[in-house]
């Protein structure tokens, strides 16, 4: 299991679902087609740590790619989300990150860790990546019919909610629209400016969520 740590800064947005054709495409026309990076389907399961008592402010998400190379073997990702710093100006979202790449699942030796499941989804959409290496990714949260089975799932109405890891920018009918950065080195304070412009030039389709 290999690992690195790194400061996230992100942003996000919620987007209608009849809006969301159109904000993809405003997104394919932004960034230049070498970053493109096509579609992903992935299946995340969170968990609170055993020593921690807030169960959103640390979590732990266990990440699968369902529509992985089958030319390749698949690799679970394992991240661990830190403390966010709240000298942060919202809606940007600054925290650490601890991100290990694993061979295979690495959910029973959490749970053998003392890891309490908190809950399951699957999120479907576009990645990108802006000529600035900003991460852009466009998704809907899908619901798991059967408990650990990624296979059937649904959509959310609109009086659901999956319990996110900062906020319920997930409930109803919406297409979330996240775009992060990794601040270790770089000033985060530039990035932010960068990713709250590229959020408005979505705007209004895309609403800025300020609940993080």
């Amino acid at each position: 299991m290999d690992g690195a740590q790194r400061t996230d800064l992100t942003i996000r947005g919620s987007v209608l679902e009849s809006d969301m054709n159109e904000v993809l495409t405003l997104i394919k026309l932004l960034i230049p087609e070498d970053g493109h990076l096509g579609s992903f389907k992935e299946y995340d399961r969170v968990y609170k740590s055993g020593l921690d008592s807030n169960s959103k402010s640390n979590p732990i998400r266990v990440c699968f790619p369902l529509n992985s190379d089958p030319n390749h073997f698949p690799q679970y990702n394992l991240i661990y989300s830190g403390v966010i710093d709240r000298r942060t100006e919202a809606p940007c979202m600054k925290r650490p990150v601890i991100h290990a790449v694993c061979s295979t699942d690495p959910a029973p030796m959490l749970e053998w860790l003392g890891c309490e499941f908190r809950y399951e989804y699957v999120r479907n959409g576009y990645r990108f990546q802006t000529s600035s290496g900003y991460k852009v990714e466009l998704y809907e949260v899908l619901k798991l019919i059967e408990h650990r089975n990624p296979k059937l799932t649904r959509k959310l109405i609109f009086s659901e909610s999956i319990q996110d890891m900062e906020s319920d920018i997930s409930s109803g009918p919406y297409w979330i629209l996240e775009i992060s950065a990794d601040v270790s080195i770089t000033s985060s304070k530039s990035i932010a400016g960068d990713l709250q412009s590229f959020m408005k030039r979505l705007a209004p389709k895309v609403v800025p969520s300020s609940n993080v």
